[in-house]
């Protein structure tokens, strides 16, 4: 098992991928510590996964709830993944200052402001692997996804930046850069728009399991060398004409 004895952080844990990555991390014998917002949703993902991982109440809205919730981490960890961020597909001329805040809070900042407090706090081993997911969404634009897409590549760059600055160290830091991962999240498309996603996908859309496998491997010691880098998985996406 690659990653017996792990202690692995999953902000954002509650969401459908992080759900996906923490049940491929327990086969691999992992220890998932999850966060998530509101009572009802730790108590749904203590009945699925059991009382042998922690589980964490934060709704992460600011730097001093967000280092009251890593104080309480007792152990140090191998590895944080986060999967928190949210989107919405609106046009450009009709974003208000309330999605604005709400999309670069969920996207970019909580991943930044949680960084920080783990280092402040000492909660990672030497060796940890940190793991962001941005998107493939700033490389190939469309319609509708102005604000997303700029919160992603803001978070793109926060890596390589944060990577250039561990780099002497034994932490690694890298990002997966998902396409369209087919989550109950777009069946609330119509199928018209789910045909048109799917025409620019040559080899279909991404499924969780594939997204967690390659997050498997960057936890691992099997991915020692890999250190700034974005992981693409989009189904070739990104590279289609």
């Amino acid at each position: 098992m690659q990653l017996k004895d792990y202690h692995i952080l999953i902000i954002g844990g509650n969401s459908e991928i992080g759900k996906n990555n923490a049940t491929h991390i327990i086969k691999e014998g992992g220890t998932v510590h999850f966060s998530a917002r509101d009572i009802n949703a730790i108590e749904n993902l203590r009945s699925i996964y059991g009382n042998k991982h922690f589980y964490y109440q934060t709704s992460l809205s600011n730097q001093e709830e967000i280092n009251d919730f890593i104080k309480t981490i007792t152990i140090k960890l191998n590895g944080v993944i986060f999967a928190t961020g949210e989107s919405q597909l609106i046009a450009a001329r009709m974003i208000n200052e309330r999605m604005l805040d709400r999309l670069i809070h969920s996207n970019f900042k909580i991943p930044v402001l949680v960084t920080k407090s783990l280092f402040k706090n000492k909660k990672l081993l030497e060796n940890a692997s940190l793991l962001y997911y941005t998107s493939v969404s700033y490389q190939k634009h469309f319609v509708g996804n102005t604000i997303y897409s700029s919160a992603k590549i803001a978070l793109s760059n926060y890596v390589k930046s944060l990577a250039t600055e561990l780099i002497y160290t034994k932490i690694r830091v890298n990002s997966i850069a998902p396409g369209f991962v087919f989550t109950k999240s777009y069946l609330k498309f119509d199928n018209e728009y789910i045909k048109l996603l799917k025409n620019h996908h040559p080899r279909g859309f991404t499924s969780p399991d594939e997204v967690s496998k390659v997050c498997i491997f960057l936890l691992s010691e099997a991915s020692s060398g890999i250190h700034g880098q974005e992981i693409i998985i989009d189904g070739g996406y990104s590279i289609k004409l």
